[in-house]
């Protein structure tokens, strides 16, 4: 509009990249818009989220408050659970102490014997580094019980 108040129509083309713009732009508002109700191409929608696959409701987070009778029984538990009970030294001299387990005979067959592929052996690598992981989170809880 002009400063007069008259209309220009501006006789040039817009670019091509701008009508794209503008074509995308009306696309979303169409996504957007709410259909009729006495539409025919009637689409179900569940207003309430259940239909949805993807959308998972979490249950809200829980606090374990200690029963008196563990407590009792693990009097220790109450202090810090992640901390090792007794020194690297003491792990040492405690473990060369245990005799080791005679009646286990196992001995895994190797990975070359079986014929694998280098990418399987890759993966097998990956599982054995996250059981080695597992073993040191879990390995206070070891310390604790027993």
């Amino acid at each position: 509009m002009s400063q007069d108040g008259t209309n220009i129509q501006d006789t040039t083309p817009a670019p091509e990249w701008a009508m794209e713009l503008l074509r995308r732009i009306a696309h979303l508002e169409a996504q957007n818009t709410p259909m009729p109700e006495n539409s025919e191409d009637s689409i179900d929608v569940d207003v309430d989220g259940d239909g949805d696959n993807y959308i998972v409701d979490k249950p809200p987070p829980r606090d374990l408050q200690l029963y008196p009778e563990l407590t009792n029984a693990l009097p220790g538990i109450s202090q810090d659970f992640f901390k090792s009970p007794i020194t690297d030294s003491e792990r040492r001299k405690f473990l060369e102490c245990c005799p080791r387990n005679t009646g286990m005979v196992y001995d895994p067959p190797s990975l070359n014997e079986m014929g694998l592929s280098s990418e399987f052996k890759k993966e097998d690598s990956k599982l054995q580094d996250i059981q080695y992981r597992i073993s040191g989170l879990t390995r206070p809880i070891d310390y604790f019980v027993h």
